[in-house]
């Protein structure tokens, strides 16, 4: 068994490495390195059914996060610099760093990336975003190693750090599976459709209302809800307005009882003046019985 006076001698030893290693400037080797010093690794977790983001500072850099967001597939790792942002396109190396503690592990060659002007430089799509989150799960420090853009002079090595990260990872993994399987631009407009003479909502209405409810639990920066009820041409004209009120109510109702202040939902009712397809036949006429749910935000 390891004693104490070991343990400590073994972490000072480590921690002489990494500064030796990380975070300075080397004149042999003119190499600038941006990594989180081995006791302040911090990773940091946000999410809900919309969107999952796992992040990282790097000190005297910027930020390192990856972020999953609803609908489809797609975890998205972004590197974001906060002070001397590239002007112009080049390429980076991107590496897979063995730990400190596992000296004679070679570097895991994963590549080579764009490096975008602007503020988040570094931008990796859904694979290239799993493959560094296996990395970091197994020990390794993703590292992105490109030319100064400043004056061509050092190399420059931005590496995250592993350390604590499975900290958060577990959550950050829940949330991903939990992400709603639809993003705002699916539900942003929304039409339900009814039976004739009818305002009770069909098994495909409750549907639609029920998908809607679960974003809107989740996202509260909806502005107004604009709902217009409508009718086909069977019957009087005063019959149908009062209908296409009625249908358009219901709706309002189902809102105001899922949370939403009724301030910030609008109503009109268009009776049969508003026909999208023809009411001459039985397949336009049920287009034209119809509730069409517009979200603003």
């Amino acid at each position: 068994m390891q004693t104490q006076p070991n343990r400590l001698l073994k972490r000072l030893v480590f921690g002489l490495m990494f500064v030796m290693l990380g975070s300075v400037h080397s004149l042999q080797a003119k190499y600038v390195r941006y990594q989180p010093e081995l006791d302040n690794s911090q990773w940091s977790f946000t999410g809900n059914r919309l969107q999952c983001r796992l992040s990282q500072e790097i000190p005297l850099y910027g930020q390192a996060y990856f972020v999953a967001t609803s609908g489809r597939p797609n975890m998205m790792f972004r590197l974001k610099v906060a002070r001397n942002e590239p002007a112009e396109f080049a390429n980076a190396y991107m590496e897979a760093l063995p730990p400190l503690w596992r000296p004679g592990v070679e570097p895991r060659n994963l590549g080579t990336v764009d490096l975008i002007p602007g503020e988040e430089p570094v931008e990796l799509d859904h694979d290239k975003a799993w493959r560094l989150l296996t990395e970091l799960e197994q020990g390794f420090d993703p590292a992105f190693r490109y030319t100064d853009w400043l004056d061509g002079r050092d190399t420059v090595v931005v590496s995250l750090s592993s350390v604590r990260f499975s900290h958060h990872y577990q959550d950050f993994i829940n949330c991903v599976g939990q992400l709603l399987p639809f993003e705002f631009k699916d539900i942003a407009q929304s039409v339900l459709h009814y039976e004739f003479n009818s305002v009770k909502f069909t098994p495909e209405s409750k549907q639609i209302l029920a998908k809607i409810k679960s974003y809107l639990n989740e996202d509260k920066a909806l502005d107004v809800i604009l709902i217009a009820g409508h009718t086909d041409s069977e019957g009087k004209g005063r019959y149908n307005q009062r209908l296409s009120t009625n249908r358009a109510e219901a709706v309002k109702n189902f809102f105001v009882q899922a949370g939403i202040p009724a301030k910030r939902i609008k109503v009109n009712a268009f009776g049969e003046s508003r026909p999208t397809a023809s009411n001459a036949n039985p397949l336009g006429r049920a287009e034209n019985r119809r509730v069409v749910i517009n979200l603003l935000k």
